[in-house]
């Protein structure tokens, strides 16, 4: 989506602070003991009140509101009465919502109470390049012959931008920021 008028930017920042607000709130009300459905339920209730949409519930049918995948599992878990949050349990939680027509998607991984075997550890200072692709006609890239050169699957053109980035307690510290290429 390109953001062509201030209307489309209030749009695009209502439902970035719904899915923000509904993820901050459904990691502090995890609890050992609850399940992973619990939690999904109660994130559904937020997006409710907001009059937002779960955007995989809407899109693809997802058997839940929101993707809770644990342990080993990295991203869109299905939410399940049977599966029950432990103490030191690596979580991930993906929120994406519609409002008003509008689009957004966050999502995060935490260890749930102690961290009894030291997962945490693995995302704090863990260096990524964050690298996005946008498209004129195309839903998603191509490798062509070369075995390296990428194209859109429907042609048109396409940009890509990307950072390096260290995962942190805080702030991200983005290592490329001397490029001051935000656009």
């Amino acid at each position: 989506m390109s953001i062509n008028k201030e209307s489309e930017l209030v749009g695009m920042k209502a439902v970035s602070d719904v899915v923000a607000y509904t993820l901050k709130e459904m990691k502090n009300y995890a609890r050992p003991g609850m399940s992973t459905k619990q939690l999904d339920d109660f994130g559904a209730g937020i997006l409710k009140d907001f009059g937002a949409h779960s955007a995989p519930f809407k899109t693809y049918q997802f058997p839940g509101w929101t993707c809770i995948s644990v342990g080993q599992e990295f991203c869109h878990g299905i939410p399940s009465a049977r599966r029950v949050l432990q103490e030191g349990d690596l979580i991930n939680i993906d929120v994406s919502a519609e409002l008003n027509g509008f689009w957004s998607d966050n999502g995060a991984s935490f260890v749930l109470g102690q961290d009894r075997r030291n997962r945490q550890q693995f995302k704090k200072n863990a260096v990524v390049a964050i690298e996005t692709f946008i498209a004129t006609d195309s839903n998603y890239a191509v490798v062509l012959n070369d075995g390296w050169t990428m194209v859109g699957n429907k042609g048109g053109y396409m940009a890509q931008h990307e950072h390096t980035i260290v995962v942190t307690d805080g702030q991200p510290i983005i290592l490329t920021d001397k490029n001051e290429i935000w656009a």
